[in-house]
């Protein structure tokens, strides 16, 4: 008996979908992966759904949570020393890198605020691992 989970509800094609092994260093897509042999005898009521088996190694995979950059707009106001949220905070944009994340910020403090981008490296990425 083999099981091999749906792909249907996932939040993207399983052409693109990520999945990565939890034994191995094998990652690839979903559409990568073999069906569970023996799935009665591997998996346990409660425990997280593998996408399926490794091709690498046969151990199970399972998806790999993809990383997002959200940009949020928040205002909070300053009394002294103390920071108050005055409103809930609104995301302007979800980005699949960071480097794009930091090209919508520039491009709206540029349209918004020109100066600011003239006078300020701030937002431009500081590599600390090779200094």
């Amino acid at each position: 008996m083999s099981f091999k989970p749906s792909a249907a509800g996932l939040p993207e094609s399983p052409d693109h979908t990520r999945a990565a092994c939890d034994n191995c260093d094998w990652a690839g897509t979903v559409s990568q992966v073999a069906e569970i042999k023996q799935p009665d005898q591997r998996l346990e009521p409660g425990s997280e759904i593998p996408v399926g088996e490794c091709p690498k190694c046969g151990a199970l995979a399972y998806l790999v949570a993809d990383v997002r950059y959200h940009v949020w707009l928040h205002l909070e106001r300053q009394d002294g020393d103390d920071y108050c949220d005055v409103a809930t905070p609104d995301c302007l944009g979800t980005f699949a890198d960071e480097a794009a994340a930091r090209q919508f910020i520039i491009s709206l403090l540029q349209r918004y605020n020109p100066s600011m981008v003239e006078t300020s490296d701030h937002f431009e990425k500081q590599d600390t691992d090779t200094q």
